[in-house]
C-alpha cells in the first residue's frame, strides 16, 4: 500500500508529465504498485484503489 505522499506523487505522474526530483519518489513507488514504467503507472493505481 502506498503511503498518502506517495500517492500525491504518483497520481500526477500517472497521467501527466512529471516535475523535477519526482524520480526519487517514483522509485519507491514501483516496487510497491508493479508497473515497468510511467505508462503502467496509472493502470497499477486503479487496481490498488478497486
Amino acid at each position: 500500500m502506498l503511503t498518502a505522499r506517495e500517492q500525491e506523487i504518483a497520481e500526477p505522474a500517472a497521467v501527466g508529465p512529471a516535475g523535477r526530483g519526482i524520480g526519487a519518489h517514483l522509485s519507491q513507488v514501483f516496487p510497491k504498485c508493479g508497473p515497468r514504467s510511467r505508462a503502467g503507472l496509472r493502470d497499477a493505481l486503479l487496481r490498488l484503489t478497486d
